[in-house]
């Protein structure tokens, strides 16, 4: 078997890992409530949190067996980036909601009251949210192994959006069983605002020549802002306007990162950095 040909089958097998433990998840928590049987997402959170990493790691070990995953490993310890790179992961996403916040309080500044925090309790979530929401569990497959990946086939481009793609499909299950709102308006909005953030990761990425580290460290943040915001101003969790100009202003990043992106490669060429 030629080497392009066990490249492209070891895609599918990502792709079949990664829908299929989020569609296992689902499973088992739809069965449990048919049973009126509780469960504990902690308990199953490797098949929720992990699911991208198991499937790259799947993946590389059918292309070239466990040797396969020290380039991905030394991916995400990929420390040596310019600073700018690490500042632009760690506060585009706060200054994001900044502006998202300010805009609000204009508006309206009375949903603007202190809820009861521990300041404490914040920084160490800050440092633990990337083991247990996401970012570690997912970038080593999204960013690590599938994005490159796609991008000795396909441009910059493409390759963002079809890692949005299935990252987007990815969420729903997880969602589901979460009990949030599934109608097409919010499934919409969140495809589009998927594929802002596959832009921009697929930016950093290649300004990185690489490095997962850049990615998880950016994702961390786009989800602890969020968590952030709701748990100092809890009134903002009814408010539309900042989550409106949150969801724009991160379109607009994204737009840039995808012109940014076309300028360098073109939509039809192909890149291997």
């Amino acid at each position: 078997m030629t080497n392009d040909k066990r490249s492209t089958i070891a895609l599918w097998i990502f792709v079949g890992v990664v829908l299929g433990l989020p569609l296992l998840y689902w499973t088992i928590f739809y069965v449990a409530a048919q049973a009126d049987v509780q469960l504990s997402k902690n308990v199953f959170g490797v098949l929720r949190c992990f699911g991208p990493t198991i499937a790259a790691l799947a993946a590389l070990a059918y292309v070239g067996g466990r040797g396969a995953w020290r380039p991905l490993w030394t991916s995400v310890i990929q420390w040596r980036v310019s600073g700018r790179l690490y500042a632009f992961a760690l506060l585009t996403p706060l200054a994001v909601m900044l502006l998202a916040l300010g805009v609000t309080y204009i508006v309206q500044p009375d949903v603007f009251s202190l809820g009861e925090f521990n300041p404490l309790k914040l920084v160490a979530i800050l440092i633990i949210l990337p083991f247990l929401d996401g970012p570690l569990g997912e970038e080593p497959g999204w960013r690590g192994y599938f994005l490159p990946a796609l991008m000795r086939r396909h441009s910059a481009i493409v390759a963002s959006l079809i890692v949005g793609l299935i990252w987007y499909l990815w969420h729903l299950p997880h969602y589901h069983v979460d009990g949030k709102d599934m109608s097409g308006d919010f499934l919409f909005k969140y495809l589009v605002f998927i594929f802002a953030l596959s832009f921009m990761h697929t930016w950093l990425y290649k300004k990185t020549g690489g490095s997962v580290l850049i990615n998880v460290l950016f994702h961390n943040m786009t989800n602890y802002v969020v968590l952030l915001s709701f748990t100092l101003f809890p009134a903002l969790k009814g408010i539309a306007l900042d989550n409106t100009v949150y969801f724009y202003s991160m379109l607009a990043l994204g737009a840039l990162a995808a012109g940014s992106l076309w300028i360098q490669n073109g939509v039809r060429g192909s890149s291997t950095d």
